[in-house]
């Protein structure tokens, strides 16, 4: 910085900017045209200089390092005779050029104008010196000032903020147009009115008391800050606005002005955001409640709760849910709060004809009504007027039950709430049907073990029932997970997914157990690589732990051979089950998995996956691999699980040739390790691999598709798997219309769903085959998709001529890839 001289006979400049360069150029202009220039780097500097010594001009930054330029200005202009400032800024702005005018400053440059910044500068210093000499004398000064008004006018009534200003007793004596369209005021109508025309009444003595502060003290609090107040237009409505104020005085007088802004939009919006939020939030909370170990009325009452104090939901903190009696066609009053005693005894259940929620199940639609509402049919003593929202729960069109909210009396019905209470009713339609399916199942497997001549009747009819709305369930999550979303959104669906899968695990393990029992697993003996397989597996398990906060290793002995004979889906399946558990069952620590030579028998492989868990006591020991038993009963509350998995693992182990064993101790983790007898064998070629596991087909040419599959929401699913592909598709409703279909039009492929009424997908395929042979045509691919996926469906769909099998669930790429394989047969 330069020190400042005392005395000079030239015009004496201080230029405020933090560009060392510009700077220096800047004073070398100006010196060259005879000013005196001094230079100061920031805002606090150049004050500092301004209170040593004055200056007739100052040059100022818009951006300064510590002090933002305005700032800086409405220092300046606090000070007695205060000099003229000349705000520059690096771009042009209006906004920030009103605002400098606003606060004082004399003229506003842009450095970037056209090349010529330090020449219009040059020029700027002079006319306002020559301005500043002028307004020496009275005359000079009131055409200053009749000057600056009329620029300021200008630049007021081009602005579309609203700019006002008035004197000390509140009376109105600017006013541009941007305020003529904000407050609904022409100018001529406003100006000498007092401020309080714009201000709620409420607000009049709040006003009136800040004013006399003002006056008396001078204290002025909001001068120079951004505030959100209530404003009034001309109407009497009331609006969000957001202000600035500022102050002068001139001759002793104070004056105001206010740059302002209506906010409804942005307020308006905000709150919208905040509902949404709010609601996710509740939604989140609700679908939590799928997986909760709570019993259905437990999840019910939770599920009013959550929805009755919504902080945004304006209710009378009353409701109830009714659940669907379908054999005697009632509504069944479940879980209520705050109804009056009679109203539980009347309502306790309800038929079509009874009231609001009985015209809600006759209809299937959201009611919303008073209680003076020719529907209200049930009154009793004492009953205050009240409005409901009466929404009934559906799940894939089976009507379960009513939601019913109480609002106040008046209360008008929107969509934003009607929105929010169909998604809390289609939530806890989810709720209902996972908790009826878990307790099917559960009764399901309680009769299978007590009726085991039936059993393959029943898993068959049970891999039926969850397997056709399981495809659904992930067929349309598969959907969702490829449109763009929220995400929240996306993880909602991601967990509706997951949970979908934890129960196709649930199924799959009761089919394998079941074959395993009954002998019909037979093991492969394929050259596979045990390190790859220990590896890939460790490493698709690992995130598992990881999201626990669980160290995770993996150590293959280097003995280990680069090949060996044997069925490596099923050891994947056992390491999958032990190192599933070892997560499971481990808080903290970490999981370790280990494969080497086992160190006393020759020619053995030896796995092991050890924790740091809760670990076993030596009388659990016996009974863990025992089929449906878990450690104790609380592990399975705490944990979860079907109490099969390390029962499957040792069949399937011992299958193998090998031993599955455990060691642990109560609260010091476990370590399960099996042994498997090993034959080296050469490493599978690239063809094998290919052959074992295929690539991606390459894009197939649009096929024409028929399929067949009575169940709707399973052609719902299927249709938009095919929409967009180039495959045409055409779909029918059973057996009988598949048949016609083949004989009236060519098909590139059939896809059959193998239960269906009139005539089953076998049936069908048997009577297409017949056809094709009576017409000497070449058999069209069928592919048969059931939800059976027991043993001996696949030979079956053979027999009955199909060309491949598939089982639901089934997702959209393995049904694409079975199309292009079915279609592009491998030659041999």
């Amino acid at each position: 910085m330069t020190p400042p001289r005392s005395n000079s006979p030239k015009p004496r400049i201080l230029t405020m900017e933090d560009d060392e360069a510009l700077a220096q150029l800047v004073k070398r202009r100006l010196v060259r045209q005879g000013f005196d220039v001094e230079i100061a780097l920031d805002g606090l500097s150049g004050l500092n200089m301004l209170q040593a010594t004055p200056f007739d001009v100052v040059v100022l930054d818009y951006k300064l390092p510590s002090m933002d330029g305005l700032d800086v200005l409405s220092q300046i202009m606090q000070k007695v005779n205060a000099p003229p400032v000349i705000m520059v800024s690096g771009f042009s702005s209006l906004e920030i050029a009103i605002e400098a005018i606003r606060r004082g400053a004399s003229d506003y440059v842009v450095k970037e104008s056209g090349g010529n910044y330090l020449e219009l500068l040059c020029e700027t210093v002079k006319k306002v010196l020559e301005k500043q000499n002028l307004l020496k004398s009275k005359d000079a000064a009131e055409a200053a000032l009749q000057e600056s008004i009329l620029q300021f006018r200008f630049i007021a009534n081009s602005a579309s903020d609203a700019i006002l200003s008035a004197d000390a007793q509140g009376t109105i004596i600017f006013w541009n147009r941007g305020a003529t369209a904000i407050f609904g005021y022409d100018e001529d109508e406003i100006l000498g009115q007092p401020l309080t025309r714009l201000i709620p009444k409420r607000f009049h003595d709040a006003h009136s008391q800040a004013m006399q502060r003002v006056l008396t003290t001078g204290e002025m609090r909001l001068i120079g800050q951004m505030v959100e107040v209530v404003a009034q237009r001309k109407d009497g409505a009331e609006f969000p606005l957001e202000i600035s104020l500022s102050s002068w005085t001139i001759d002793s007088k104070h004056f105001f002005s206010a740059v302002a802004r209506d906010i409804t939009a942005r307020k308006n919006n905000e709150q919208r955001t905040q509902r949404l939020l709010q609601n996710q939030i509740l939604i989140n909370a609700l679908l939590q409640l799928v997986a909760s170990p709570h019993s259905l009325d437990e999840q019910l009452e939770i599920a009013l709760d959550l929805v009755l104090s919504s902080s945004w939901l304006v209710t009378l903190n009353k409701g109830a849910i009714f659940l669907y009696d379908d054999l005697r066609d009632e509504l069944v009053l479940k879980i209520q709060k705050g109804l009056h005693e009679d109203l539980i005894t009347t309502c306790s259940r309800v038929n079509s004809t009874q009231c609001v929620c009985g015209a809600a199940m006759a209809s299937n639609q959201l009611i919303f009504c008073d209680s003076n509402d020719p529907r209200h049919t049930v009154h009793y003593d004492g009953m205050i007027a009240h409005a409901h929202y009466c929404v009934p729960i559906i799940a894939r069109e089976r009507f379960l039950g009513v939601v019913n909210i109480y609002m106040p009396v008046g209360h008008a019905r929107n969509a934003e709430e009607e929105d929010l209470l169909h998604t809390v009713a289609n939530t806890l339609a989810g709720v209902i049907e996972r908790k009826q399916l878990d307790e099917r199942l559960q009764q399901a497997i309680i009769t299978a073990d007590q009726a085991n001549s039936e059993k393959g009747r029943f898993l068959a009819s049970m891999s039926h029932e969850i397997r056709t709305p399981l495809n659904v369930v992930l067929g349309m999550a598969e959907l969702l997970l490829e449109t763009v979303m929220s995400p929240e959104q996306r993880r909602f669906t991601q967990s509706m997914q997951s949970s979908g899968k934890v129960l196709l695990g649930v199924i799959n393990d009761i089919l394998d157990f079941s074959r395993l029992e009954a002998g019909n697993v037979q093991i492969a003996q394929n050259p596979y690589s045990p390190r790859q397989v220990v590896e890939e597996t460790s490493n698709l398990m690992r995130m598992s732990a990881e999201r626990k906060g669980l160290a995770f290793g993996v150590t293959v002995s280097p003995l280990v051979p680069e090949a060996v004979l044997g069925d490596d889906s099923r050891v994947i399946q056992v390491l999958i089950n032990l190192i599933g558990n070892a997560v499971k069952f481990t808080h903290t620590g970490r999981v370790d998995v280990a494969l080497a030579m086992h160190p006393h028998e020759p020619e053995t492989l030896f796995f092991s996956v050890t924790d740091t868990g809760i670990g076993i006591n030596a009388e659990q020991k016996d009974r863990i691999f025992e089929h449906f038993i878990q450690a104790d009963a609380g592990i399975t509350r705490r944990y979860g699980g079907t109490g099969l998995g390390l029962a499957i693992s040792q069949r399937l182990v011992a299958l193998m040739g090998g031993r599955l064993e455990v060691t642990s101790r109560l609260g010091h983790g476990s370590t399960f390790h099996f042994s498997l007898p090993m034959r080296v064998a050469m490493a599978p070629t690239q063809q094998e691999r290919s052959d074992r596991h295929p690539a991606a087909p390459s894009p197939a040419q649009p096929l024409q598709v028929l399929l067949a599959e009575d169940a709707e929401e399973n052609r719902m699913v299927f249709a938009a798997f095919f929409s967009k592909s180039s495959h045409q598709l055409t779909m029918v409703e059973d057996g009988v219309q598949a048949v016609n279909a083949v004989k009236n039009k060519l098909f590139d492929v059939v896809i059959m769903d193998v239960q269906m009424p009139n005539l089953d997908g076998y049936s069908a395929t048997r009577q297409i085959r017949q056809w094709e042979r009576e017409q000497h045509r070449s058999p069209v691919p069928i592919i048969a998709l059931s939800a059976h996926a027991m043993e001996g469906e696949k030979e079956r769909s053979q027999e009955a001529g199909c060309t491949l099998y598939l089982s639901k669930p089934v997702r959209k790429k393995v049904l694409l890839d079975a199309l292009h394989q079915v279609t592009h047969p491998v030659l041999a």
